[in-house]
């Protein structure tokens, strides 16, 4: 198996100890301010789906406020969910770009407490939203404040749009800021937290492309189910429909497309 082989290709604890302290100061640092907000402001906290998510962060542009107040932000999670719950039962989770959080909260609600949930967010200010939104549901997931990457530990440039919600390490979207933030691929996610047999939710502006290219014997060895949005319109040169044709050619099978997200279940696992 890939995984007992991986070892000998990453040197461990690099960044597993930097991460853990840093991790561990932000969110005392959030519990303190959470508990701040609420005596200070206005409630600014909405629920949606069950979730509740503070949208008085600056980061949220007036847009995306709107659209969790009408409750049209991402309004496929459900039926995704209602798809990866079988699969939930027995496996980890990866997220790649975790956002303000709120998909990882409401996936978490179907995986087992024995399995794992670790979430990858790379735009710094977006973490802190992340941060809040997991510990205001009681989300236990591992929050890793770094970009997909493969090989892993590279530095790499963020691309941050104005509003701060979208970024991309991988995209040409036009960005009013650039900042460079650490990596970290697949192969090192899977040591570093200990993850078996996962579930996939990737939603990242475009790593996608990156992922499949270098590490998709990972994917074909570990990835049980994969659900994907593609990002052709931000990535010059890449074509949603040679990607799936290439997933499908390794054992993907396409199981549904749900609005942007290609769901993949890998029938080289038997559910």
């Amino acid at each position: 198996m890939i995984k007992k082989s991986l070892n000998h290709i990453i040197d461990e604890g690099t960044i597993s100890f930097f991460n853990s302290v840093r991790m561990y100061i932000s969110k005392q640092i959030l519990i303190i301010k959470y508990n701040i907000r609420r005596i200070l402001i206005n409630n600014t906290v909405i629920n949606q789906k069950g979730i509740a998510l503070d949208v008085g962060f600056d980061q949220f542009s007036n847009e995306m406020k709107r659209q969790f107040i009408l409750r049209s932000f991402n309004p496929y999670i459900s039926e995704l969910a209602e798809i990866a719950k079988p699969y939930l039962v027995d496996c980890d989770v990866i997220e790649l770009g975790a956002g303000s959080g709120f998909t990882a909260s409401y996936f978490s609600n179907f995986v087992d407490k024995n399995h794992k949930f670790v979430a990858l967010e790379a735009n710094p200010v977006m973490v802190e939203v992340l941060l809040d939104t997991t510990y205001r549901n009681n989300t236990i997931i591992e929050v890793c404040a770094c970009a997909y990457g493969s090989p892993s530990g590279e530095m790499s440039t963020l691309n941050i749009k104005s509003d701060f919600w979208a970024s991309s390490t991988a995209s040409s979207i036009e960005s009013s800021k650039t900042i460079k933030v650490a990596t970290m691929s697949l192969r090192k996610i899977i040591l570093e937290y200990d993850v078996n047999e996962f579930v996939l939710f990737c939603n990242a502006e475009g790593i996608e492309y990156e992922m499949f290219e270098n590490e998709m014997d990972i994917l074909v060895d570990m990835c049980r189910l994969m659900l994907v949005s593609f990002h052709d319109n931000k990535v010059k040169g890449k074509n949603t429909i040679y990607y799936v044709k290439l997933l499908e050619s390794k054992g993907f099978k396409l199981m549904n497309k749900i609005g942007t997200f290609h769901v993949f279940n890998n029938i080289n696992f038997k559910i």
